[in-house]
């Protein structure tokens, strides 16, 4: 019986390890790099950013959102065209703010809210759809 918990306990601590080593080999993405990388890419591709989103961790994911606010707020005060990546950034996050800033605030930001009642992801194809007309 002690060799059956010896062998479980040697087994956890292996996995553990194992996991702390791929924790250790990933390289963090800070906001800063995924928005720089949003904005170099020469044709949007929604997977690509979308990954590189999924790398950070949560505070980073809310500077995102806000660098991308900022962004947009110093764009809409000089007058400037807003930013697609913005936009972007902005729909996967909060789909109806993107679009009602996009459009405007026409019909196209209602149904966007009705589509993200029907669930968070028919809200951002939505959104992703609206952005890319």
């Amino acid at each position: 019986m002690k060799s059956i918990k010896f062998i479980a306990v040697a087994l956890f601590a292996f996995a553990v390890s194992i996991q702390a080593q791929a924790a250790d080999t990933q390289e963090e993405n800070t906001a800063e790099s995924v928005y720089e990388y949003a904005a170099q890419m020469d044709e949007f591709n929604q997977e690509a950013l979308t990954a590189e989103i999924r790398t950070l961790n949560e505070a980073e994911m809310l500077k995102l959102v806000q660098m991308a606010a900022t962004d947009l707020k110093v764009a809409r005060a000089a007058g400037l065209a807003v930013d697609k990546t913005v936009l972007y950034i902005l729909a996967i996050f909060i789909p109806p703010l993107a679009v009602g800033l996009h459009t405007d605030w026409s019909m196209s930001t209602v149904w966007n809210v009705v589509w993200c009642l029907f669930g968070y992801l028919p809200g951002i194809v939505h959104a992703f759809i609206v952005l890319g007309r």
